[in-house]
């Protein structure tokens, strides 16, 4: 989720019509790029843990599969099982966050407040059954999934489904948000591919995407890719509640099929590329025990994240540290959107399309910009 502050945003209007909208938003993944080439791989294992304890599970992910497929590492089957359970559950809950900022931009304040509360609560879960960002490491996960510790995540999400139909009868079937969310800020198939748009903003345009089904695991061949081809602000609100479903469902199928033979890590990870041994230990900082040889590979791993793709880049050149670490951000796409499809429009509506997007404009910026 990407915060426009009033620094960045610019806009323009005349007659209740937006007239041009310009953002100039910071790169900030940029020092974290450049931070990653600088420093060595065990640096860069202190670094990430320090990331990771700020950051959402699904780009935690996408940092460790880059390193796994960089140095050739193997999975085990419950870990990746465990990794999907955690990652749906967050995108469960992102996707509730952002149907509040869209309740709260059409002065739905009550429904905004309780999907706050619900973001919270479930931080405040995973913190007692300590699960924490730190969770994934190279190579599997650092606590394995008791059947205990299941069954409180499954009850946990018992409430959700009481959650979305609160959200369909008080947001989706106001009169106020329909008239403003229909046929506002449309985004056709085409505009989507020339955008570089990816998640449920893309599907809510009929583009049949998802980096979920190209996992290696197959575990979401049994789940159908969602898809709307509305465009508008009403149906990308939408779409979200579907998948919100899907996710329930995907949960609990791998809940009830966690692979009973194989422990969550490796203490003892083989890189058959290079035959070298790693140690995945719970500490970050002892992760990657380098025998002297370095990967001469490029990788880009992508993962699912609640508002598109979020993919990195790794170039290794058999040295002991990166060559070149990008990042893709589908905030980045969706801010690039968000100028495009918001002339036009009513300006009180510019808060309701960026959450539509999956960004956040501050008050602060709509009141300057406005």
């Amino acid at each position: 989720m990407q915060t426009i502050s009033s620094k960045t945003i610019t806009l323009a209007a005349q007659n209740e019509q937006i007239l041009s909208l310009n953002i100039s938003a910071p790169n900030s993944h940029s020092l974290i790029e450049k931070q990653f080439e600088k420093q060595n791989f065990f640096e860069n294992a202190k670094t990430l843990k320090m990331l990771f304890a700020s950051t959402p599970f699904c780009h935690t992910l996408a940092w460790i599969q880059g390193f796994e497929h960089l140095f050739d590492m193997q999975l085990s089957s419950r870990s990746q099982y465990v990794r999907v359970i955690l990652c749906e559950g967050e995108r469960i809950i992102e996707h509730i966050a952002t149907l509040g900022r869209i309740a709260k931009s059409v002065g739905l304040l009550p429904l905004f407040m309780k999907t706050q509360h619900i973001q919270q609560k479930f931080e405040q879960f995973c913190l007692q059954l300590g699960i924490r960002k730190t969770i994934f490491i190279p190579g599997g996960t650092n606590i394995d999934f008791e059947p205990e510790l299941v069954a409180k995540l499954l009850q946990f999400f018992e409430e959700i489904p009481a959650i979305c139909n609160n959200i369909r009868s008080t947001l989706l079937s106001s009169r106020i948000f329909k008239g403003r969310a229909t046929k506002t800020a449309y985004i056709s198939a085409v505009n989507a591919n020339a955008l570089s748009l990816t998640g449920t903003v893309a599907r809510a345009s009929g583009i049949t995407f998802d980096v979920r089904h190209s996992d290696d695991s197959k575990i979401y061949s049994k789940f159908p890719t969602i898809i709307s081809r509305g465009g508008d602000a009403f149906t990308r609100t939408s779409i979200r509640l579907d998948e919100i479903t899907q996710s329930l469902e995907i949960i609990k199928e791998c809940s009830k099929n966690l692979p009973p033979e194989d422990i969550s890590y490796k203490p003892n990870i083989v890189d058959s590329r290079n035959q070298r041994v790693f140690f995945a230990k719970e500490d970050m900082d002892s992760t990657l025990f380098d025998a002297g040889v370095y990967p001469i590979a490029h990788e880009y791993s992508a993962v699912e994240a609640p508002d598109g793709e979020f993919g990195i880049f790794l170039v290794g050149n058999g040295e002991c540290r990166l060559q070149r670490c990008k990042l893709n951000c589908p905030s980045f796409y969706a801010m690039q959107a968000l100028e495009e499809i918001s002339v036009g429009e009513d300006p009180m509506d510019i808060e309701l399309i960026a959450a539509s997007l999956g960004l956040t404009i501050s008050r602060e910026a709509y009141v300057n910009a406005v």
